[in-house]
């Protein structure tokens, strides 16, 4: 179940220290085309750009660094190491989040420009 903390700052709900909400705020800035939100036209992130991309080394690293920035929108939250993986046309990203000195582990699968 998703929760909040109660307090909205930055332009973003803070969550719980729920590990489930935590990757589905990610998949949200990922899944939003930067300049969609009306009153914060720097969230969101480039991800669809990559949709039908081949995935070459170029490209993973782009979509890396999408990832990056994602999570730079999230406050509170820090990357500490991101590790990917390629099985079927599938681009799988492990991903350490540093959050109230605790490490989060979130699995990412990106397929065709949408995360999930």
């Amino acid at each position: 179940m998703i929760t909040f903390a109660g307090k909205y700052e930055n332009d973003n709900f803070i969550y719980s220290e729920d590990t489930e909400a935590i990757k589905m705020q990610l998949v949200s800035i990922l899944n939003t085309p930067i300049g969609s939100r009306f009153y914060a036209p720097s969230y969101g992130s480039n991800l669809r750009n990559y949709r039908f991309s081949i995935l070459n080394y170029f490209t993973i690293n782009m979509i890396g660094q999408e990832i990056k920035n994602a999570i730079q929108h999230m406050s509170g939250v820090s990357l500490a190491s991101i590790t990917y993986s390629v099985n079927n046309n599938k681009l799988l990203f492990s991903i350490d989040l540093q959050y109230m000195s605790e490490t989060i582990r979130v699995d990412l699968t990106v397929v065709d420009g949408v995360a999930s």
